[in-house]
């Protein structure tokens, strides 16, 4: 059986490349014998296992960016209808705020899966999506879908508005979450606190720049390791899952709180460095989604600041709604306080990692039931 996972991969970004570690780890669980390949952004940034293999999204190799695009499609048509199962996973990719990637996902799924072969939308966000075509695109591809799911309440809004008929979109467990972690003992004492940030309508990374957003984003984050820097026994450590614009932002913010008990982290992180990263961490203060689904991967305490809404609705479906803050109503005292008091709430994050667990195995059942069918 043949099967092609298409998202949003090898861009240097941790947390979308730990979905598919995540995703190819439960697959060659529930069925060893499967053939897997990827299509990745970039093969060289991409880690599998052995035996996966991986095809180009789009080719850059050569000089003109219309000759990439037809060389790309010749790629692509050259694996037409070759596989039984098509996965579109990987990150929040039902949205339009990047036009290219939208029609480029729709055209590689539509022209590989088999004529009787399986596409399914597995644990992915949507949103925002404000152009037609962008939802037009994505009504095509719900529409051509056997099993839809998503990982939190408002993508399944979202999608719910563009679906045909009487069909039902289920709220699963990231992908992320299938991946291999060690349990570990912490230290007692000293309390090592991880915190990732996002460039947050920065001029070098967001669509639209806006100056007064991004100063106040990065000012709250300066005055948070500040106040939580202030207790020795607190050992803080910026660290970056998108490479390297969040570790551009972590950097700037670095040589602003240099103190004795701040670390910033220099490592290009692939999907296992950042598991074994954050096991040795009590707590996770994450703007970045997969630093916190990580963070309780492993149960260390988390705390997110909420730039969209899939950050938001991870907080909600594990009833942790009092560890999230929303990025433009940021209250750094408050914040602090509640990271303090940790400690006192660390049966909320067991219950949250359970909660999260169950809601995974959902989207695990739903796998084994699309290969069982297809065997």
């Amino acid at each position: 059986m043949k099967i092609a996972i298409v998202g949003n991969y090898g861009n240097r970004n941790a947390g979308d490349d730990a979905i598919l570690s995540g995703l190819i780890h439960t697959m060659f669980t529930i069925n060893k014998d499967i053939e897997i390949t990827v299509f990745t952004n970039n093969k060289d940034n991409t880690d599998t296992v052995e035996g996966v293999v991986k095809e180009s999204l789009i080719y850059k190799e050569k000089k003109s960016k219309l000759v990439n695009i037809i060389f790309s499609i010749k790629e692509i048509l050259k694996l037409k209808q070759k596989f039984d199962i098509v996965i579109l996973g990987g990150g929040g990719i039902l949205m339009d705020m990047y036009p290219r990637d939208l029609p480029l996902y729709w055209f590689i799924v539509k022209n590989i899966v088999k004529r009787d072969g399986t596409l399914i939308v597995h644990g992915v966000g949507a949103g925002p999506l404000k152009t037609s075509l962008g939802k037009k695109i994505v009504k095509n591809i719900l529409n051509s879908s056997k099993v839809i799911s998503v990982r939190d309440e408002k993508s399944k809004k979202i999608l719910n508005e563009l679906i045909s008929g009487n069909r039902s979109i289920e709220i699963i467990g990231d992908p992320a979450f299938g991946n291999e972690h060690l349990a570990i003992s912490r230290e007692a004492g000293v309390k090592k606190i991880g915190i990732t940030v996002l460039p947050y309508f920065a001029d070098y990374y967001w669509p639209e720049y806006d100056k007064e957003k991004f100063e106040q984003y990065k000012n709250n984050i300066i005055k948070l390791i500040h106040g939580l820097s202030e207790n020795k026994n607190n050992q803080i450590y910026l660290y970056s899952t998108k490479y390297p614009d969040d570790h551009r932002l972590a950097n700037e913010i670095y040589q602003e709180t240099k103190k004795q008990n701040v670390i910033l982290n220099e490592e290009i992180l692939s999907p296992k460095s950042l598991i074994e990263f954050t096991q040795d961490l009590d707590l996770v203060v994450g703007t970045r989604l997969h630093s916190l689904i990580i963070g309780l991967l492993v149960n260390a305490s988390i705390y997110g600041i909420g730039y969209h809404h899939k950050v938001e609705g991870f907080f909600g479906e594990m009833e942790l709604e009092n560890n999230f803050f929303k990025i433009d109503e940021l209250n750094v005292d408050k914040l602090i306080e509640e990271i303090n008091q940790s400690e006192s709430n660390k049966n909320n994050i067991i219950k949250a990692n359970s909660i999260y667990q169950s809601k995974f195995a959902k989207g695990v059942s739903i796998l084994e039931s699309v290969i069982e069918e297809k065997k």
